[in-house]
């Protein structure tokens, strides 16, 4: 089964970016820890992965724009 890693929700109004990836497609992950940073004006957030297993699939780039809620990438669970 995969699991969509999704940007999340904020307040600000302002367009978002990947900011870096911590992990690649096929490095193990686990449950809650950081595995990407969302970049916004001031603000940097760090998405924790909503699984334990692989990073599968790597949607959105750095430097990419994001939005609340766009698939980031998949985790496919053990």
């Amino acid at each position: 089964m995969t699991i969509d890693i999704k940007a999340p929700q904020h307040s600000s109004s302002e367009l978002s970016y990947v900011g870096r990836w911590f992990k690649q497609v096929g490095d193990t992950v686990t449950l809650h820890e950081p595995i990407v940073e969302i970049e916004t004006v001031g603000t940097t957030l760090e998405v924790p992965a909503p699984a334990t297993g692989v990073l599968s699939l790597i949607t959105l780039t750095d430097g990419q724009s994001v939005r609340s809620g766009d698939r980031l990438g998949t985790i496919a669970e053990y």
